[in-house]
């Protein structure tokens, strides 16, 4: 059964001159293995969003369920529906709190009551995820990390747990580009060994488009777009634009090299694809060419 989110709204310090409607009316269903990029301006809903999909944050109308059970009802089901859905948060360092590495990230499977064999072996293979070796780092204080370590040891705090939904707020922001390549590859070879689904909030539409497979944008607390990426660049530019989210510099490239007169697939949404295809059309030109 999916994650799913029928009609859901929610409005922050209802009843107040303050009020805002963060979540609009939102219907969705997201099925286990999927990888889906969610993507909106910034105060668009997208984080009050992934509360939903979590169960952490119960809405004003509508109803969430993880496998057929709200997670946000009181009980064992629940609970169970709850620990299904692994949020991290868009500053997860602040989540730390434990005096060692390992016991923070061995909290989650520990709290499951699993046998302390096992909660080691998972705490070593998300930090291994993480890049952060348990023999290295599992004995060190979380608090003398640097910044970034401090993100990845929240992160693997969540992977440990192996939820079936993976919900992931900005998870790379303030990593530099070879960590941030290092970390999406670790995540599709997650996601393509675990069969979980990945919801992933991002700003950078070149993730969106080399990490996902279906995108939803986001504009005033609703889903306006529902789709696959290469599909919504191509054919709703003007809807993507009016959500004031632009599309990927790839697309951009391709479109002015075919205005040039340049015969190249207009769905050339990958730069060594798109390289490839230059080559091909260049007189004289092959593989061996390339400069």
């Amino acid at each position: 059964m999916p994650l799913s989110l029928e009609n859901v709204s929610y409005v922050y310090m209802k009843g107040t001159p303050y009020e805002r409607r963060a979540v609009d009316n939102v219907s969705l269903e997201i099925q286990k293995g999927e990888f889906v990029a969610l993507i909106g301006h910034s105060g668009s809903g997208k984080s009050t969003l992934a509360q939903h999909m979590a169960g952490l944050l119960p809405p004003l109308a509508g109803q969430v369920k993880i496998d057929g059970t709200d997670p946000c009802a009181k009980g064992k089901e629940a609970l169970t529906a709850r620990r299904k859905a692994g949020l991290v948060f868009q500053y997860p360092e602040h989540q730390l709190f434990a005096e060692t590495v390992f016991d923070d990230v061995a909290f989650g499977p520990r709290n499951l009551g699993l046998a302390e064999e096992e909660v080691r072996e998972r705490a070593a293979t998300a930090l291994d995820f993480a890049q952060m070796p348990i023999e290295e780092f599992g004995a060190r204080s979380p608090f003398q990390l640097s910044g970034g370590q401090m993100r990845k040891a929240a992160i693997a705090g969540v992977i440990a747990m192996r939820p079936d939904y993976l919900i992931l707020d900005e998870p790379t922001a303030g990593f530099d580009p070879l960590a941030r390549g290092l970390f999406y590859e670790e995540l599709k070879n997650l996601h393509k060994k675990s069969g979980m689904a990945v919801i992933m909030i991002t700003h950078s539409m070149e993730e969106a488009i080399e990490l996902a497979r279906r995108l939803l944008v986001m504009s005033g607390g609703r889903i306006i777009i529902d789709g696959q990426p290469e599909r919504i660049f191509r054919e709703q530019r003007g809807e993507l634009l009016a959500a004031g989210v632009t599309a990927p510099a790839i697309v951009s490239l391709t479109d002015r090299l075919r205005a040039h007169g340049f015969s190249i697939n207009a769905d050339c949404l990958d730069a060594d694809d798109l390289v490839a295809e230059l080559l091909a059309v260049l007189p004289g030109k092959g593989p061996g060419d390339a400069r």
